[in-house]
């Protein structure tokens, strides 16, 4: 079992992961390079330019990796019929959409040049991320991994390089090297051998906008949950000064490592859920031994990871004061809670009945905004990442209650809830006897914990072939 499960992690996964290590060890580049401000606009603006690269395209990305399996259109007539149809909505999105971000960022001062540049970066994020959906659309995972592979080495390669010669940059200019890796990737992209033979597409607008109607629930609902877990550092933005705000952006980024975790789970989880509800009590068992194990496995990669960060923050970030390190181990809670709400979200799979995940990330994001504005006036570090773990709480509660009303699976709540007292424990005894000798025990001991929490469910799975199949 343990050997086919690895070979899940293969090109999507080590590109998602490379990417991750990436944007993980570009933080200490990153803060050698900007000043405590610059670098402060950097991380508001990354989770920005990454929502709107994709929905530039209205989720017809989203269309399109369905439509190319299913035979609807070609590969080849993508790029012809995306420039003919859809890149008139994507530069008025673009032309409206990245002003109106500078304006919220107090970033509109920094000149009309700036903005021009943004705009352009923005495109060449969006062109990327269709590419890869291209080719995850043709099941092509090695030109998935490439497109990433080179774009984070040209990352780590320029920001070393940056860093040897010791040099500072202003944020506009680093942009602007950011826009010219990605053109750099694009025309890369195109010149690989048999990327597309391109075909003028014979397709309609009405075919296109088939595509965005089948992708903008997607769209909207990542971008939704994009601003559930990044909403904390706009609402400080406003009340903290940029060295605070700084300090606060280092524990969410540490936090963000848990897509380590988390990734390769999301790309196996889909896959496994549509093998199993095929089964004959409708994959129920199958569910109720997976969620267990897969929040044990989330859980001891935070604190395994919320222990680790007392030893790596003075390197990670040198000579930059960190208030409030515990408030992350409530960030890395928050991202447990979200890769929950996908995993027990079933039911909301089927066909039909995607747009339900909308409803919850409305109303976790609404929730999550208030609870934001409220707490962060008095505890600005614990209320900005509480409010964060309030909105992913909420939006795994709602996306859990939706799917049971639509597939019911028994929840084994006792064995999850001493999973979570369990890895609990173990935090606030890192917290208040922190030691090497200490942190050492007590990961072994929760490991343990874990295993024999466990073992009936982990056997459940061993008989179960469909898992790796």
């Amino acid at each position: 079992m343990i050997k086919k499960l690895l070979s899940l992690l293969g090109g999507y996964a080590l590109a998602t992961l490379a990417q991750g290590l990436v944007g993980l060890l570009a933080v200490p580049l990153l803060l050698h390079i900007f000043s405590a401000s610059n670098f402060t606009y950097w991380v508001l603006l990354e989770p920005i330019v990454a929502m709107m690269a994709g929905l530039i395209w209205l989720g017809s990305q989203y269309g399109v990796l369905h439509a190319i399996p299913v035979k609807k259109i070609k590969a080849n007539q993508v790029p012809h019929l995306f420039y003919k149809f859809a890149s008139g909505p994507a530069f008025f999105i673009l032309l409206v959409g990245v002003p109106s971000v500078c304006l919220l960022l107090n970033l509109m001062n920094k000149g009309f040049l700036f903005v021009a540049i943004l705009i352009v970066y923005v495109f060449c994020e969006g062109l990327i991320l269709l590419s890869q959906f291209l080719s995850r659309a043709k099941a092509d995972s090695v030109s998935f991994a490439i497109t990433v592979w080179v774009r984070s080495g040209g990352l780590l390669l320029l920001l070393l390089v940056l860093n040897k010669f010791d040099i500072k940059l202003e944020l506009i200019t680093f942009i602007f090297l950011m826009s010219l890796l990605d053109c750099i990737v694009l025309v890369f992209i195109a010149l690989r051998k048999n990327r597309f033979t391109l075909v003028e597409s014979l397709l309609s607008p009405s075919d296109y906008w088939g595509l965005v109607k089948y992708g903008i629930p997607f769209v909207v609902s990542g971008a939704l949950t994009m601003m559930a877990g990044n909403m904390d550092r706009y609402v400080l933005n406003h009340s903290l000064a940029a060295e605070e705000l700084a300090s606060y952006l280092i524990l969410a980024k540490i936090a963000g490592a848990m897509n380590f975790a988390i990734a390769p789970v999301n790309l196996w989880w889909p896959v496994a859920r549509h093998l199993h509800v095929s089964d004959p009590d409708a994959g129920s068992m199958f569910f109720k031994s997976a969620y267990s194990i897969i929040l044990g496995f989330y859980l001891f990669s935070a604190v395994v990871l919320f222990i680790s960060a007392s030893y790596l923050l003075p390197w990670y970030a040198p000579g930059l004061l960190i208030k409030d390190e515990s408030a992350l181990a409530v960030l890395l809670l928050a991202w447990v809670a979200q890769a929950m709400g996908s995993v027990m979200n079933v039911g909301a799979l089927s066909p039909g009945k995607t747009h339900l995940v909308l409803v919850s990330s409305v109303i976790a994001v609404l929730v999550g905004l208030c609870a934001s504005l409220l707490l962060t006036a008095k505890w600005p570090f614990y209320g900005a990442a509480a409010a964060v773990l309030i909105s992913q709480l909420i939006g795994l509660i709602l996306n859990c209650r939706i799917s049971q009303k639509i597939q019911y699976v028994e929840i084994p709540y006792i064995k999850m809830l001493l999973l979570v007292l369990s890895s609990s424990f173990v935090t606030s005894v890192h917290i208040k006897y922190g030691s090497v000798e200490v942190d050492v025990l007590v990961g072994c001991v929760l490991g343990l914990l874990f295993l024999f929490i466990l073992k009936r469910d982990i056997f459940s799975l061993q008989l179960n072939k469909k898992i790796i199949e």
